[in-house]
């Protein structure tokens, strides 16, 4: 019954994510001027600096909050939700603001990339948690992961 309803929220929350996602890398590409041919180096190079900085907050973030991640997991899989939908916003932001402010152009994306490798951490680091509930004592934990994962892949992007 707790996997049903935990379920059918993973679907929704999927397809809500891949929507905004969408939206989202859509217009990081049209701040960047992919329509309009000009992507330069400068871009370029700005894209990698936000990426390393994300690299580096999601190691900060699991070296401090790691920790807790067990004790509420219910808590800390909303917080990533969240964090991703957010993020998602922030860069839809960046093609809002791109032309008035294209200086503040790495640090959104840079802010961006650092709440998605976040979210994406805490959810994978909470998922076990779930999983090993739902698995019980004689269940496979390892067949209810293979099936978790297999209904991820299934929703839509």
């Amino acid at each position: 019954e707790d996997y049903y309803a935990f379920t059918l929220w993973r679907i929704a929350q999927r397809i809500v994510s891949s929507t905004v996602s969408v939206f989202g890398t859509q217009s990081l590409l049209l701040a960047l001027g992919v329509k309009t041919h000009k992507v330069g180096a400068a871009a370029a190079s700005g894209w990698v600096v936000a990426n390393a900085i994300g690299k580096f907050s999601k190691m900060s973030f699991a070296a401090g909050w790691g920790r807790d991640f067990d004790s509420d997991a219910k808590r800390w899989r909303f917080r990533a939700a969240l964090m991703w939908v957010f993020a998602n916003g922030m860069e839809i932001l960046v093609y809002v603001v791109h032309n008035s402010a294209p200086r503040s152009f790495v640090f959104l994306v840079a802010l961006s990339v650092s709440l998605k490798q976040i979210s994406i951490l805490t959810s994978s680091a909470t998922r076990g948690t779930f999983y090993k509930q739902f698995a019980g004592q004689n269940e496979n934990l390892g067949d209810i992961t293979a099936k978790g994962d297999a209904q991820v892949l299934s929703t839509p992007p």
